[in-house]
């Protein structure tokens, strides 16, 4: 019983240190570890680069295709240009910390989820894309996921919001 007593009076004591810690720094540092690319915001830029890469890898080849007598490829093509240019965009915005990245990745993210729904609906673009439905319902599930997380993340908002950026400023020069 007495060292049930001790150990109660050390976990005493080690709550009394934490409280002896002024809330301004504990406060500060949680704000900053909810800034930058890191944890699902790096995930999510982990998680468009290889779409970019391919997008760009495929560029000329999709102007080949255009040449062709198919109206499909070039309606994908169409599809497919603006879509590779938003991509390329929404990461540099990401890396470049634009207050404008969350509405270009929501847009980009809508926009692609539309392709993938408008290819899987229509008839003549089954024959030319292989789009399982499970395939397009997790596609777009994942587009979804990935589009509230824009809408209710904290490190985005402070990782891309000037007035964030301002307030760190300020507190660092006091």
């Amino acid at each position: 019983m007495a060292e049930f007593i001790e150990a109660l009076k050390e976990v005493g004591k080690k709550n009394e240190f934490k409280e002896s810690f002024p809330k301004e720094i504990e406060t500060k540092e949680k704000k900053d570890s909810l800034v930058g690319i890191d944890g699902w915001l790096l995930i999510y830029t982990l998680y468009i680069i290889p779409g970019t890469i391919s997008f760009i890898i495929i560029l000329p080849f999709l102007f080949n295709l255009f040449n062709s007598e198919n109206i499909y490829f070039k309606i994908i093509i169409l599809f497919l240009l603006p879509l590779s240019l938003l991509k390329i965009l929404s990461l540099l915005l990401i890396f470049g910390k634009n207050k404008k990245a969350p509405l270009i990745n929501k847009f980009t993210l809508i926009y692609s989820s539309l392709f993938i729904i408008i290819l899987s609906i229509f008839t003549p673009f089954r024959s030319v894309l292989d789009y399982s439905p499970i395939r397009i319902f997790v596609s777009v599930i994942i587009k979804l996921s990935w589009f509230t997380y824009w809408n209710i993340s904290i490190r985005v908002e402070r990782t891309f919001t000037r007035t964030y950026k301002l307030e760190v400023e300020k507190i660092e020069v006091e």
